[in-house]
């Protein structure tokens, strides 16, 4: 994938977090709730190797210290809300 570079890597990551979509109709104010896709993190590494680790919109799971061991990035971004 060179979506901005021909050197620039971009490599799909595991993250975990509930997703989907309440929908109401308008006319019965039914809601109905459907899965809205899966949770993904992205391992970024630029032309001159500096490799960027952004997580997500993920909770803490137990991949997370073999990711960081394998790809071992330079620069990690988490993800901090008030999830309930």
């Amino acid at each position: 994938m060179t979506p901005v570079g021909p050197q620039i890597k971009i490599t799909q990551t595991h993250a975990e977090h509930t997703s989907e979509i309440t929908v109401i109709d308008p006319v019965t104010k039914k809601s109905t709730t459907y899965p809205a896709g899966e949770p993904t993190g992205f391992l970024i590494e630029l032309e001159n190797g500096f490799k960027i680790y952004h997580m997500g919109d993920t909770r803490l799971f137990g991949d997370m210290k073999l990711i960081g061991e394998y790809y071992k990035p330079d620069l990690i971004m988490i993800p901090h809300a008030d999830a309930a």
